[in-house]
């Protein structure tokens, strides 16, 4: 996102980025964290967090997820709690295939304290994030309901590119 134009950008309501009757809203701004442009290719505490303003609310039947506290991560965002992440992105990283189709999966936290900024996720069943669904949600688990906590962000470790190893999320709580 960084580097494009508002204009540009799209917010899709749906499980398939390709259903044309999907709601869809225009954005009208976006804000990327300051840090950002200057350590988006650093090892950790890359700042890879934006705001995204659209135009139109919410279309009917969706409703805003609730946001994690600081009190209810010290219980839900613990090394080997397991955690819910969604996204549009590849479903085999090996073969590169399975884009555009909404999923959620369930994986373990790797390092709950993998930098100040920044969860790792344990992807090593072949679960959890690839291309595509950087951006996408990450949720702490309490009582069975989904807090939202955090944002996808990129691989880490996986020299083949599998999207089989590590997957790095933005702690939302870091940024509040």
């Amino acid at each position: 996102m960084y580097g494009s134009r508002p204009q540009d950008l799209q917010v899709i309501f749906g499980v398939d980025v390709n259903d044309l009757e999907a709601p869809v809203r225009q954005a009208t701004a976006y804000s990327t964290h300051l840090s950002y442009q200057i350590r988006q290719h650093e090892e950790k505490d890359t700042g890879d967090i934006a705001l995204v303003r659209f135009e139109g609310g919410l279309p009917e039947g969706f409703r805003k997820a609730p946001l994690l506290t600081a009190a209810q991560a010290a219980t839900a965002l613990k090394t080997g709690k397991t955690v819910v992440l969604a996204g549009y992105g590849l479903s085999d990283g090996i073969k590169k295939t399975g884009a555009g189709i909404l999923r959620r999966v369930s994986v373990p936290i790797e390092d709950a304290k993998f930098s100040s900024t920044e969860i790792a996720m344990n992807q090593r069943l072949k679960r959890g994030a690839c291309h595509g669904d950087s951006g996408g949600p990450a949720y702490g688990v309490i009582n069975n309901r989904l807090f939202l906590f955090g944002i996808t962000s990129r691989g880490h470790n996986d020299p083949l590119d599998t999207c089989g190893v590590t997957g790095i999320y933005t702690n939302m709580l870091a940024y509040s």
